[in-house]
């Protein structure tokens, strides 16, 4: 799992916590390479977040340690509508000469009554026009079950500067709402082409057995048999086995098993195997081991990255994985010269621990008045650098009561009515720079 897999997963990580109304305190990932001279894990890269009760407000990534110190490199920042979905994601890059964020993208999400998202858009910010340009849009269609039947994919065309229709997903449930089958097509003058099928099969208690991928003849609606996955599970419903296996044209059947994972699960950590098969014998390819909060409980987490429709299946992965509270991966790589692993990249997950570690900055600050209050606030923020900070209120018990983001301003009023009368601490941070006060309450 390279460095940008590991990024690649972070990001995949944040968008699901957003999904979710469940508490999350999130607060960084870390992700190290491990370096032989030195018999140690170097860091390579972090991840810190802005978080409320149970939002993430900001992402940050930081690249690289320059004097000890963690280099921004880009900032993702969340805005979520009045039912508390997640409403706008914009992409920042930061400039290292000037040390500011620039908008690079930004996600905007719309839904139904039923809470289901039904248009999804991207579009690239123009800094010579100050405006934002599409580029393209995903539209979903669900049955009278709330199940999504269709995700329909259009995309701006540079050559006729139109937008263009390029492909559809179209689902199939079975009566008990699990994903039986995603067909996907490509849009060829004005027609709807078949280019693949993945098929599902579950057992009795609802877990996934077999994902049976089909491909398609030049867009004809006759699928063809591509490749399989079969999936065992332990008397806990942990899976401990996954087998994928390719289709033989000649003999007309299944061929023999390609690649293995086999997975020990236990409350505390997971460790996966991965196998290929050569020469008449299965070849350890790598391992990864997951370790977990002490006293999980809770159903298998990983790793559900199947064949299937992520958004659909595996979504209940992350949904576990939140649960979880997952503290390590660990990759190490078989080395077939000294037959045994060696160790290869470790992401650690910090949870409620970041925060009180974060350094404060000593060359900006925040004035407040009234202070004690009891009704309202005024933050002075005419000292701050310009642009999007996140403020958030703790209590004594470092609990976040409130959280806002704003874009920096002279003044900003605050309802602080509805506190209970105790001290709090006002934290601002934008990123790069972070500043806290304490308030009372009365």
């Amino acid at each position: 799992m390279k460095l940008k897999s590991l990024f690649t997963f972070s990001i995949i990580l944040i968008s699901t916590i957003l999904s979710f109304s469940q508490p999350t305190a999130l607060e960084s990932i870390l992700s190290q390479s491990y370096d032989e001279d030195t018999d140690t894990y170097v860091p390579d890269g972090r991840e810190r977040f802005v978080v409320d009760i149970n939002k993430i407000y900001m992402a940050v990534y930081y690249e690289n340690l320059v004097n000890e110190e963690w280099v921004p490199f880009v900032r993702t920042e969340y805005t979520y509508n009045s039912q508390g979905l997640l409403e706008s994601e914009i992409f920042s890059i930061m400039d290292p000469m000037t040390g500011n964020y620039s908008e690079a993208t930004k996600g905007e999400h719309m839904y139904d009554s039923n809470g289901n998202i039904v248009k999804r858009s991207w579009s690239f910010y123009d800094p010579v026009n100050e405006i934002w340009d599409l580029y393209n849009t995903l539209d979903y269609t669900y049955d009278s079950n709330g199940n999504q039947i269709e995700k329909q994919l259009t995309a701006f065309d540079a050559l006729s500067g139109t937008y263009l229709i390029e492909y559809k997903e179209v689902q199939t449930y079975y009566p008990n709402g699990r994903l039986k089958d995603n067909i996907y097509f490509d849009y060829d003058n004005g027609v709807w082409d078949p280019v693949s099928k993945y098929e599902n099969t579950f057992n009795s208690s609802n877990y996934l057995t077999s994902t049976v991928q089909y491909g398609s003849y030049d867009g004809s609606s006759d699928f063809y048999l591509s490749y399989k996955e079969d999936y065992q599970y332990d008397a806990n419903g942990y899976r401990i086995l996954k087998i994928g296996s390719g289709w033989d044209d000649v003999e007309m059947d299944w061929s023999p098993p390609t690649s293995k994972e086999e997975s020990e699960n236990t409350n505390a950590y997971t460790i996966i195997h991965t196998y290929n098969w050569y020469d008449e014998a299965w070849l350890p390819e790598d391992r990864s081991t997951f370790t977990y909060e002490p006293g999980f409980n809770g159903e298998a987490v990983w790793p559900y990255f199947d064949l299937t429709e992520f958004e659909n299946l595996e979504l209940e992965y992350f949904d576990n994985l939140l649960r979880s509270k997952l503290l390590t991966v660990t990759t190490e790589e078989w080395d077939s010269n000294t037959s045994s692993y060696l160790k290869e990249y470790k992401t650690v997950y910090n949870w409620d621990s970041e925060t009180s570690s974060i350094e404060e900055e000593n060359s900006i600050d925040i004035s407040i008045r009234p202070n004690p209050a009891s009704d309202f606030i005024i933050v002075d923020m005419k000292d701050l650098p310009k642009g999007r900070w996140n403020l958030t209120i703790s209590n004594e018990m470092g609990q976040k009561v409130q959280s806002i983001s704003l874009l920096s301003k002279e003044e900003l009023n605050i309802d602080v009515s509805n506190l209970p009368i105790g001290i709090y601490q006002l934290s601002m941070f934008n990123g790069v720079h972070y500043k806290t006060k304490s308030i009372v309450i009365h």
